[in-house]
C-alpha cells in the first residue's frame, strides 16, 4: 500500500470520529494530496490556490479554553512512521515537509494552532485535546 493510501485511510478515520464524536463541529479535508489522474484538476488547483504545503484538514472551531486560545486547527496528516524532526531537534531534510511546516508556522502566527499529525492515533488526540481541553501539545516552528 502506498503512503498516499495509507494517508487517504487515516482521512476516513478522523472524518468518522469528528462526525461521531463532534456532529456540530465544522471540519474540510484539503484533497491537494490526494492522488487525482486528471491533469486539468490538478492545473486548476494549482492556479486557484496560493500557497503550496496547506494542511491536510482544517477545524473550523474554537479551541477549548484550557487548551488555549486559538481560532482553528489546522493539522497536516502523515503516514504512520513519517519523520518530521530528527533526533537533535531540527527538521528532516525533506523539502515538501520543510515546505509545510513553514505553512504550519505562518498559520500558528495568525491565531490558529497548527501541527503535524504522524497517525490517526496523534490526530485524534490532538482534535480531542483542541476540542475538550483534555491535554495540551506544544508544537512550536
Amino acid at each position: 500500500m502506498t503512503k498516499a493510501n495509507v494517508e487517504n485511510g487515516v482521512y476516513r478515520l478522523i472524518a468518522l470520529h469528528l462526525r461521531r464524536k463532534y456532529p456540530d463541529v465544522m471540519f474540510h479535508f484539503d484533497l491537494s494530496g490526494v492522488h487525482n489522474p486528471s491533469r486539468y484538476s490538478r492545473g486548476l488547483y494549482a492556479e486557484l490556490n496560493g500557497t503550496r504545503g496547506w494542511p491536510d484538514l482544517h477545524i473550523a472551531a474554537r479551541s477549548h479554553p484550557l487548551f488555549g486560545s486559538f481560532i482553528g486547527l489546522y493539522i497536516e496528516i502523515k503516514a504512520d512512521g513519517t519523520t518530521i524532526r530528527k533526533r537533535d531537534g531540527s527538521l528532516v531534510a525533506d523539502p515538501h515537509i520543510r515546505e509545510q511546516a513553514e505553512v504550519i508556522k505562518r498559520l500558528n502566527a495568525t491565531g490558529h494552532y497548527a501541527a503535524f499529525g504522524v497517525g490517526y492515533q496523534s490526530c485524534k488526540q490532538l482534535i480531542d485535546a483542541y476540542l475538550t481541553g483534555s491535554a495540551k501539545e506544544i508544537v512550536e516552528f
